[in-house]
């Protein structure tokens, strides 16, 4: 087994560990939907049940007797929303060469506490995140027409996704985003590794190894790429392919559901907007304009916002749109963790927009945070501790590691005071 964190890489140790208020705030402090919806630590058991009442009986009538027979023929409409939880994991390793050469150095102690730990609790924090506002499917980009699959640099249809990308990540793809398989890979037996990641350019290096200026690899390449791999395919990270939480987008998905539609066990098709939400093509107009119109469309059907998270591009929009008008507020979590964002006023009071960079940049998600619940079991970062031990020593090499892990799932308790707002890029 290789070790990520060797022995050349590192000159410090890692071996004690944060308390959790600390945890809690490194996690929030940069994810504003995370840090804003409420959280439920306790969900253990085979499921999760939500219910929702989506309509009354209609026994009613201007006429008793229909009214009377009207309430014998109908009832309270419900649906139980039986929520299973996704599993996520981060491990950090560290050789024990490192554990024997830094023993006594206690500044270096200390750095190592940093760099390993935040690192990893960031990433996989940085994943959850990312998946409050997506579906299940986990796909990351799609790769764009213009690529040369014999080359080793991707672009993608929406060039906003290479956010979504670092280095070191080996990826799957896929014809479709979630029905099929994954292409098979070329005889190396592993993923497209990333070997650079370009923000500016909106492009990824794909290497033989996953290190930086690794050799480049074709992207068809017999043996380190995926020989069948085409344009328009689905990119995923290894292992995450359908296997995501169930984020905004996939309880208020744009363009509504259809007439088979199956999640957590419940059909929304018969009363989308108050089992699935709104939503809304604000393509065209400015920001100010559609924000303004998925406040009267939420309004209209007993609804209430209580945010928009945007991408920055559309807050930045906002603002120069608002000029001297725009009313910074700070929007609390907790003493620790607050959020500053712009008022806009609503029918039923103000809203805030926040820019969130985990939004993704076609979309914006106006929300009211109170019907909102990130369940788990313990926190939803979570170190493996049970045992009482931090570190573990490694089954297969000589070393410790540090294992991190998320067992949850986000609920919406209130659709209809949601709204789903596609923008452009």
């Amino acid at each position: 087994m290789a070790f990520g964190n060797s022995f050349t890489s590192y000159d410090a140790l890692l071996k004690e560990y944060y308390s959790d208020d600390a945890l809690e705030n490194e996690i929030f402090s940069e994810n504003p939907f995370l840090g804003l919806v409420p959280k439920m630590e306790k969900q253990t058991g085979r499921h999760f049940v939500q219910p929702l009442v989506y309509s009354a009986g209609q026994g009613r009538s201007a006429s008793f007797s229909t009214a009377q027979s009207m309430a014998s023929l109908t009832g309270e409409l419900a649906v139980d929303f039986l929520l299973t939880r996704a599993e996520n994991h981060a491990v950090a390793n560290v050789s024990s060469q490192t554990i024997a050469a830094t023993q006594n150095d206690k500044g270096a102690f200390m750095e190592a506490v940093t760099l390993i730990s935040d690192n990893q609790l960031q990433n996989l924090t940085n994943e959850i995140a990312d998946s409050l506002f997506r579906g299940t499917s986990r796909a990351r980009g799609q790769i764009a027409s213009s690529v040369s699959l014999s080359g080793s640099t991707i672009s993608f249809v929406n060039p906003k996704d290479v956010l979504r990308f670092s280095v070191g990540m080996a990826l799957d793809v896929a014809a479709a985003e979630t029905s099929g398989n994954v292409r098979a890979y070329g005889s190396a037996g592993h993923g497209l590794y990333v070997s650079a990641v370009d923000y500016a350019n909106a492009t990824i290096s794909i290497g033989t190894t996953p290190t930086p200026g690794a050799t480049a690899c074709p992207l068809n390449d017999s043996t380190n790429g995926i020989p069948t791999i085409a344009t328009g395919d689905y990119i995923f990270a290894v292992g995450d392919r359908n296997n995501g939480l169930a984020g905004f987008g996939a309880w208020i998905p744009y363009g509504g559901v259809a007439s088979n539609d199956s999640f957590f066990g419940v059909n929304r098709s018969a009363n989308p907007v108050m089992l699935a939400g709104n939503w809304l093509n604000g393509q065209g107009g400015t920001t100010e304009e559609v924000l303004e119109q998925a406040l009267a469309q939420v309004g209209e059907v007993g609804g209430n916002l209580t945010h928009f998270l945007m991408p920055f591009k559309k807050f930045a929009d906002l603002a120069k749109s608002l000029g001297s008008k725009a009313q910074i507020v700070d929007s609390k979590v907790s003493p620790q963790i607050g959020y500053k964002g712009i008022e806009v006023v609503g029918p039923r009071g103000t809203v805030t927009c926040i820019p969130d960079r985990n939004c993704p940049s076609t979309m914006i998600a106006g929300v009211n945070v109170k019907d909102w619940q990130l369940n788990s079991i313990g926190k939803i970062v979570h170190v493996w501790d049970e045992d009482g031990k931090v570190w573990l020593r490694s089954a297969s090499d000589s070393g410790m590691e540090i294992r991190f892990y998320s067992l949850g799932q986000l609920v919406c308790k209130a659709p209809r005071n949601q709204i789903n707002i596609q923008v452009s890029a």
